[in-house]
């Protein structure tokens, strides 16, 4: 076994072949994929990685065996096994022998050959000192790793002894086998072969001097460089030089090519001068991998390595082959700063930007390579063989490839070339179609004409036309140039001429060129577009044409551009496919193609109807002449034309006897059906022109509606109405019951009850009056069924209307008069609801006074007046709120006065009427009338005594009572009174004053109200004053709608300070009505024969002055005007004060 293959053992992991990396690159022969080449740069010496077999020497003092020792070795020898290294007379070579055993052998040549004269087993398991030489000093023996460069301050003298077999050279791998030495200076220590007989004597930066085999190290020094003697020296020993502190420097890194760098300035100590392998690990991101599994490089302030990978981006750690024996450290590695080594360059994209017919624009980009390192090759390959290259787009990314054939299939190809390396990418493009196949077509217009150009494929960009029109009579040319797929230009209208159209279209430099001639023989002239017949689906045009001789012609309708029907040589009907219910604007044009000529273009805009809808108007089920049952159908259609007439038709039907349309009620009759019967379907068809539609229904036979009985309860002021009925469409029956006046000539019907209840309850009648109703039945498919009855209220008896419960309640009309019809006739000095009042004055004398433009009059007797105002109509809710305010004083009222007229009452008496009227003045009603009326005896009466006439008879409402001559009876009409809810009612309100004279004369201050409201069934009484009373008699009905119903009253009380008088107002309670009101109250104005006289009998008429309308508060108000007017008039203020509450309490806002 030789020498090589025995230091094999000495690998650390004892596989890796043993060689020497002496690796010449060179540039011309570079590898891309290998590395192997590196800009002309060789490689770092690299070797496998061995033991080392290393001596480190101990002053005796130092240590003692098995002791680890503590301070610096005087010196530090590593061995390489196998390797025999020459002294002057001697030799040495150093084995491995076991795991724990190497040989040590001294030679007595200089070639490790002949006598061995020392052969010692180094034991090298023990940890601390031992003296396997027998010397004065003390030995640490270690296999493995060599001496690295010392840590610290402490200066060694360091040589290299290089073997025999090896070659000193600072950079060759040889320098890995030269055995390395550092000596502690002026120490004599051992001298490898002869004992304590070498002494490190000091050195330089460059140098050091040494004694060697020397006894006692007592000689003369010799100088050794840190270079490579010319001529080996007898112990070999070269690269010395003196250690001093340092900074270990990592160096930097410069990226060579894509598998090679360059570490420069990296120093693990001494500047790198002492020899130093490292092992050399590649770290990217969180893993470490070896550069050359085991190897291990010379390290250097220059080393390139080679065998990197395209695309590293990390950092390259250099771990030292060695260990620090002088401070038992190991040796920390040296990492680089952060590099990164590109990628092989590589097209990635290429993309057509813009492709026209013969040019191509690309973009392409690539990644890898180095920094601005790029250049490209761009060449267009044209089936089969033709290659065009384009070399002004080597350092750009965007070329245009132009001049290529039209039309082609291009193969663009692209390289990339980026630091000796280079990479290829085709796409196949195919150039735009050019245009071909150029054409263009003559289209007449009005007085003009349009050139349509056509042509196949779109080529690339915009396409031009030139045009050249010639006119051949004329010689006239004219150009045009355009951009659109037309060109219009103007003709003469009239008169006929010869055209010649050179048109030319280019494309993207593609010319393409075509000439035609064409005849032109003037204008064609529509009018008079008329459209008929329009339905949901169609309708029919029409139109008149001039100027058109004969032949062949066409009239094109557009909507939206965009052709609906061609007209073919006819004016009319053309016939329009419409959408239903849709505006339409048409344009309509014609044409002769055979003579170029076309008329002007007429819009007209027109809608289609809506389609058509069948429904059921009405149904209704008859008897005939013949008692036979009948179903009538009128049917009708929504939608579809107005103007067309509606075809009504039975598509089918199984009716028993079929059906028949009559055309003079648009009705199917469907007859003679049995009651019940049913279902019968029958299908309807609707036709209008074209248009036609069918919808089926269903019918059924009922039974006739009809009430089979009436049970009417009557009341004095009511009525309850109850029936039965049978017959109708089940779920669709209905009743309603009105009342109207039997008596009356042209009766108003008033609805009362309405719905599907079989009982009606009439209130506010009057007692004793007659009322007619009809019950109507509704029902779907009949006519109303009503069945007439009639209402008889019932008659109070004497002591209800005659009995005064506040007087003689045991007599009728307390024992002054007698009860007739209901009412008191009284006697002649007696007046009021019951006979109740006396008076000793007939109120012949009264006079009345009204004021022309408003209801307001004053009555007067004997200078003793008051005053009589109808104010106001207020509208009220259920809640008795304020809806609407008619102010009557602010009315346009005209007057009529009728005085002194006979009538046919008596010939003894004379009738005086004042009529206001009021028309159309508000939106709130349509007429108001208020007629006063009085009856007075005629003058002169000798004895009025003998006359019988004082009580004038009068009926109203069905009800008969007595007005005393000379009192003051008003009616009031109000017509068609506008209510804004059927639940709404009327108040009427009239102010009445007390009466008075001048100065007060004829009041006495002492006003008595226990009698200002007096109510009984039929009527309502009404006191003001004492001594000079004014009597209300209020009818206690009303009639509405010319039906008799009862009303009621509410009165209140008020004071007017300005005026110092007291007066009421009289609120008059109206039901809702339909169409008129109408009321009819009475007044006495009664007179104290004792007080009268001490009247002044003045003819002044300053008590004219009417108080007018004052509409005030209620209760509370009437009390507290009340108590004013009795501490300005009376003296006794607290008595009647009392007594003033005690009334007004009772009797405030007292409904009757």
């Amino acid at each position: 076994m030789d020498k090589r293959e025995r230091q094999k053992l000495y690998f650390f992991n004892f596989a890796v072949v043993a060689q020497i990396l002496f690796l010449i690159l060179c540039c011309s022969s570079y590898d891309q994929q290998r590395g192997m080449m590196v800009n002309g740069q060789t490689e770092s010496p690299g070797n496998f990685f061995m033991n080392f077999l290393t001596i480190v020497s101990y002053d005796q003092s130092e240590c003692s065996s098995g002791q680890v020792p503590t301070n610096p070795p005087e010196k530090i020898e590593s061995f390489t096994p196998e390797e025999c290294y020459r002294y002057p007379t001697r030799s040495i070579l150093v084995r491995f022998i076991s795991s724990t055993t190497a040989q040590y052998q001294i030679f007595n040549t200089m070639t490790c050959q002949g006598t061995i004269l020392t052969d010692l087993n180094l034991d090298y398991s023990i940890a601390g000192c031992q003296n396997p030489f027998n010397l004065p000093k003390w030995f640490v023996i270690r296999f493995g790793k060599p001496q690295a460069p010392i840590i610290g301050s402490l200066p060694y003298l360091y040589y290299e002894k290089t073997s025999i077999t090896s070659f000193c050279d600072v950079s060759s791998t040889d320098r890995y086998f030269s055995a390395r030495v550092y000596l502690m200076p002026n120490r004599c220590t051992f001298s490898d072969y002869m004992g304590i007989a070498e002494r490190g004597v000091d050195g330089t930066d460059t140098s050091i001097q040494t004694i060697n085999d020397a006894a006692n190290c007592a000689g003369s020094p010799i100088t050794y460089d840190y270079s490579c003697p010319a001529s080996p020296n007898p112990y070999k020993i070269g690269l010395a030089f003196k250690t001093k502190p340092y900074t270990r420097v990592t160096g930097t890194v410069t990226v060579l090519s894509y598998t090679a760098v360059r570490v420069l300035g990296l120093d693990f100590g001494f500047d790198q001068k002492a020899n130093a392998y490292t092992t050399v690990m590649l770290n990217q991101q969180s893993t470490s991998t070896p550069y050359n599994d085991g190897y291990t490089y010379q390290a250097s302030t220059n080393m390139v390595f080679t065998r990197l990978t395209a695309g590293f981006s990390g950092t390259l750690g250099f771990y030292v082959d060695g260990f620090d024996y002088v401070n038992n450290l190991i040796i920390a590695p040296l990492v680089t700063q952060t590099f990164t080594i590109p990628a092989y360059p590589m097209i990635t994209t290429i993309t057509p930007v813009t492709v026209t017919t013969n040019s191509i624009t690309i973009t392409y980009g690539s990644t890898g390579g180095f920094a601005n390192g790029n250049t490209y090759a761009v060449s267009a390959i044209i089936q089969p063989s033709t290659t065009i290259t384009f070399p002004g787009c080597s350092a750009a990314t965007t070329c245009q490839l132009v001049g290529l054939p039209l039309g082609a299939l291009v193969n663009v190809t692209v390289t990339v070339t980026n630091t000796g390396s280079s990479n290829t990418k085709s796409v196949m493009q195919q150039l735009v179609t050019p245009l071909s196949n150029f054409d263009f077509a003559f289209q007449p217009t009005y007085s003009a004409g349009n050139i349509t150009f056509s042509y196949s494929n779109l080529g690339y960009g915009e396409t031009t036309f030139i045009t050249q029109v010639t006119d051949l009579v004329t010689s006239v040319n004219t150009p045009y140039n355009t951009k659109n797929m037309y060109q219009a230009f103007a003709v003469a209208p009239s008169v006929p001429t010869n055209y010649r159209v050179n048109a030319t279209a280019i494309n993207d430099g593609n010319t393409l060129q075509v000439i035609k001639t064409f005849n032109w023989l003037g204008n064609i002239l529509l009018s008079n577009i008329t459209i008929t017949d329009i339905t949901s689906i169609s309708a029919n045009f029409w139109c008149t044409i001039n100027n058109l001789q004969s032949g062949f012609y066409e009239i094109p309708i557009t909507s939206a551009g965009s052709l609906v029907v061609t007209g073919l040589s006819t004016q009319g009907p053309l016939k329009l496919t419409l959408n239903p219910n849709t505006q339409y604007t048409f344009s309509a044009t014609v044409v002769q193609p055979t003579t170029f000529r076309k008329s002007q273009t007429l819009p007209f805009v027109f809608s289609s109807v809506s389609t058509m809808q069948i429904t059921v108007a009405e149904t209704i089920q008859k008897i005939n002449a013949l008692n036979q049952t009948y179903l009538q159908i009128r049917p009708t259609v929504q939608g579809g034309s107005r103007i067309i007439t509606t075809i009504f038709a039975s598509a089918s039907t199984n009716f028993t006897n079929g059906v028949t349309f009559n055309t003079s009620t648009n009705s199917f009759i469907a007859p003679n059906l049995a009651i019940p019967s049913g279902p019968f379907n029958l299908t309807i068809r609707a036709s209008q022109s074209d248009d036609q539609v069918t919808t089926p229904f269903t019918f059924r036979i009922y039974k006739f509606p009809s009430i089979d009985q009436i049970n009417v309860t009557s009341g004095y002021e009511f009525a309850n109405v109850s029936w039965t009925s049978s017959g109708g469409v089940p779920g669709t029956i209905s009743y309603e019951v009105i009342i109207y006046n039997p008596s009356s000539t042209h009766p108003t019907p008033v609805s009362v009850c309405s719905g599907v209840a079989t009982s009606c309850l009439i209130t506010k009648l009057t007692s004793n009056t007659p009322y007619a109703i009809d019950i109507i039945v509704s029902s779907l498919q009949f006519d109303d069924y009503v069945k007439t009855s009639s209402i008889q209220t019932l008659r109070y008896p004497n002591n209800l209307t005659c009995f005064d419960n506040n007087g003689n309640n045991t007599i009728d009309c307390n024992g002054f008069g007698q009860c007739l019809n209901g009412t008191c006739l009284c006697d002649d000095n007696r007046v009021g609801i019951y006979c109740e009042t006396p008076t000793t004055d007939s109120g012949n004398g009264t006079n009345v006074n009204p004021k022309p433009n408003a209801p307001e009059v004053v009555i007067n007797n004997k200078n003793i007046f008051y005053e009589f105002v109808i104010c106001e109509i207020r509208e009220v809710d259920l809640d008795d709120q304020i809806v609407k305010v008619l102010d009557l004083s602010n009315q346009n009222w005209t007057q009529t006065n009728k005085t002194n007229q006979p009538t046919i009452k008596s010939d003894l008496l004379l009738e005086n009427t004042w009529i206001y009227s009021s028309t159309n003045s508000t939106t709130h009603f349509n007429s108001i009338n208020i007629t006063f009326l009085q009856y007075q005896l005629k003058q002169p009466q000798t004895d009025v005594t003998n006359i019988t006439e004082t009580k004038v008879p009068i009926t109203f409402a069905n009800q008969l009572f007595y007005l005393d001559l000379g009192s003051i009876k008003y009616t009031i009409d109000i017509d068609q009174w506008k209510f804004d809810n059927r639940l709404n009612t009327l108040q009427l309100i009239t102010n009445i004053t007390q009466p008075q004279g001048q100065q007060g004369c004829g009041v006495s201050g002492d006003v008595d109200l226990n009698n200002i409201l007096n109510n009984s069934t039929e009527f309502t009484s009404v006191v003001v004053g004492k001594d000079q009373i004014v009597v209300g008699k209020l009818i206690n009905r009303a009639m509405m709608d010319d039906i008799p119903r009862k009303i009621g009253y509410r009165v209140q009380q008020y004071y007017n300070y300005e005026k110092d008088q007291q007066m009421i107002s009289i609120y008059t309670l109206i039901p809702n009505f339909s169409d008129r009101a109408t009321l009819d109250p009475q007044f006495d104005l009664l007179l104290n024969g004792d007080t009268v006289e001490e009247c002044d009998s003045s003819s002044s008429k300053t008590w004219k002055i009417i108080v007018g309308c004052v509409v005030g508060g209620v209760g509370l108000v009437a009390i507290a005007t009340g108590a004013t007017i009795y501490h300005k008039k009376l003296s006794v203020m607290k008595i009647h004060d009392k007594k003033m509450k005690k009334i007004l309490e009772k009797n405030k806002g007292l409904t009757l």
